[in-house]
């Protein structure tokens, strides 16, 4: 049985020294999850809380990045374009003519 070892990097302190010191990539690693799940279930069955616990955080820190599920979904799919888009403009400068783009 083999173990699985993840890195996690200590907190960057805040510069005002207010509040809970922020977690590097916290929002990448919720909207990832979230677009995961969101890839396998419908919108409605989708649940915060899944999404929390996949991305290994709380409730609050989905809360604190996206203010609703609604901007949660948004965020996804508009990533999801972006890498689409990414993809294609990759793929276009080895096409020799309009017609192969």
């Amino acid at each position: 049985m083999s173990v699985r070892r993840q890195f996690i990097s200590p907190p960057i302190r805040r510069k005002d020294g207010r509040g809970r010191p922020s977690t590097p990539f916290l929002r990448e690693r919720i909207l990832r999850s979230a677009t995961e799940l969101f890839a396998e279930r419908e919108f409605d069955l989708v649940l915060i809380d899944e999404v929390a616990a996949h991305a290994g955080v709380g409730k609050g820190s989905v809360y604190r990045q996206f203010k609703s599920k609604e901007e949660l979904y948004a965020a996804a799919v508009i990533d999801g374009f972006a890498e689409l888009q990414r993809e294609i403009r990759a793929a276009l400068p080895g096409c020799s003519s309009i017609r192969a783009q």
